[in-house]
């Protein structure tokens, strides 16, 4: 087995300011009960001065499992997904984050 170690230098003020730009989320994972809601909510964060960030888009990764509209996750069935979030800065970077999403089902007695 191989490991490579790889160095970089950052020299710019814009390449370090560049580094810490991120998409921070409110939750990176939840569990709910079939049928619930949760909020979630994300800003762009440390965005470097003349640069600008869309509207953050959001989807999930299996809306059988659990869907997300107008800020607010709902549980559909039991399983796992994620919830992801998306901007793209106008130099054409793009960002990403997400919550796990595991949704249960109680077991009735």
């Amino acid at each position: 087995m191989l490991y490579f170690t790889v160095y970089f230098s950052v020299s710019s003020p814009e390449q370090r300011a560049r580094l810490k730009t991120a998409i921070e989320i409110s939750d990176t994972a939840i569990t709910l009960i079939k049928g619930k809601t949760h909020k979630l909510t994300a800003s762009v964060i440390e965005i470097p001065e003349g640069i600008t960030a869309s509207k953050i888009s959001w989807k999930s990764g299996d809306k059988g499992v659990a869907t997300f509209s107008s800020g607010t996750v709902t549980a559909v069935a039991a399983g796992t997904t994620e919830i992801v979030c998306e901007s793209t800065l106008s130099d054409g970077t793009v960002l990403t984050n997400s919550c796990t999403v595991t949704v249960v089902v109680p077991v009735s007695s």
